[in-house]
């Protein structure tokens, strides 16, 4: 397991320290590992909408060209 140094600003540690002896957290180990796990799944979720809009870009543009495709065949059907 990694060690990190944490430093925060004064501001952010005075938050800390009041949800920790507020008893919101047992600890402030688990209060910093609940915070990091957030930050990492708030970081996925972001990449997964930037996927998610890449895919549907891709998907307008062929959903355009196919339907142009079903206009042009009814027309020349009809």
């Amino acid at each position: 397991m990694a060690s990190i140094t944490f430093s925060p600003p004064q501001d952010l540690a005075r938050e800390l320290n009041n949800l920790v002896y507020g008893g919101r957290y047992r600890d402030l180990p688990t209060a910093l590992t609940e915070a990091v796990a957030l930050l990492v799944q708030r970081e996925r979720a972001s990449q997964a909408v930037r996927q998610i809009s890449t895919i549907r870009n891709k998907l307008a543009g062929w959903h355009v060209d196919v339907t142009q495709a079903v206009v042009s065949s009814h027309e020349e059907d009809g």
